[in-house]
């Protein structure tokens, strides 16, 4: 059976896993890139802790769900899955600046335009992390949601077969490119954006989207935050921001740092590399809108 879950409603729903973690072991929690871009607020809760989005050390018990769709109404459905978890111990270990700049030299993890690695000192890196900046020199720099738009975002489209996709034109208002390259995020509207870099991830390491620094201006760049080994494949992959102003109109411009990502080295190399043997949702090269929506790299490219 399906449920329907009303945009500016709260549900707290608990999941069908749980954790039994050794007592140096413990979990980390980020919504899937798809549902972040349909603008659903995802966090998990575990029992008799404070955190959102993770677990204590040698936790043991259940995981719950708060989701607040923010835009639309969405549609649910048992055995779903909106949010993944990343198992950390004492030996995960995050990369520092030396170790950044290495691997941006070896690998090339950001990439421009025409997916060719970035010098070292065309990159920002600072206090650990790997910034971003926004892209607004494109002919669709991105899209603003029709929060008054009475549509449903069916949640299984995309994972089902049986599911049709929905229309792009429904949900979605195109950005085009402003004149002077700014745009002004207003507060209660929901924005994808998309980075002017591309991004590619090596194999022995994940990335992650760092949590908001109110020096970077008051916004919320992004929900979804997990990059997994091999993302990007070859020539990287434009990310996708899904951005919200906070209390007062923000202006952006382009080429500002929108974001920052951190990186963790990997405790070995995984089998099976994100794109490689395995479907995944987000192939191609450039952004693209979540994959419950027809068309949804075209829609960019327009």
């Amino acid at each position: 059976s399906t449920n329907l879950l009303e945009k500016g409603h709260t549900y707290v729903i608990q999941l069908m896993e749980g954790c039994a973690f050794a007592r140096n072991t413990w979990m980390e929690f980020s919504p899937k890139s798809s549902i972040g871009r349909c603008d659903v607020f995802a966090r998990v809760l575990c029992d008799g802790y404070s955190h959102y989005d993770m677990t204590p050390k040698g936790y043991h018990g259940p995981l719950w769900l708060e989701v607040t769709p923010l835009s639309f109404d969405v549609l649910v459905q048992e055995g779903l899955s909106l949010v993944q978890g990343r198992i950390k111990t004492e030996e995960t270990h995050v990369l520092i600046d030396r170790e950044l700049n290495d691997l941006q030299t070896d690998f090339g993890i950001l990439c421009d335009r025409e997916g060719k690695p970035l010098f070292k000192g065309d990159t920002n890196i600072h206090d650990g992390e790997l910034y971003y900046s926004v892209d607004l020199d494109r002919d669709i720099v991105g899209f603003e949601a029709k929060v008054h738009a009475n549509v449903v975002i069916d949640l299984r489209a995309g994972s089902q077969k049986d599911i049709p996709l929905h229309d792009p034109t429904d949900f979605w208002t195109p950005i085009r490119r402003p004149k002077n390259r700014r745009l002004v995020l207003v507060p209660g509207v929901f924005y994808l954006l998309a980075t002017k870099e591309r991004t590619r991830i090596p194999p022995t390491v994940c990335g992650q989207v760092t949590s908001f620094k109110i020096t970077t201006g008051e916004i919320r760049p992004h929900y979804a935050g997990f990059f997994d080994p091999g993302f990007g494949g070859e020539g990287g992959t434009n990310g996708v921001l899904e951005v919200r102003a906070r209390d007062v109109p923000f202006e952006i411009s382009d080429g500002s740092p929108i974001c920052s990502m951190r990186f963790e080295q990997m405790l070995e190399v995984p089998d099976k590399l994100y794109g490689v043997g395995i479907e995944s949702n987000y192939p191609g090269s450039g952004p693209s809108l979540s994959k419950h929506f027809n068309d949804r790299y075209e829609a960019w490219a327009e």
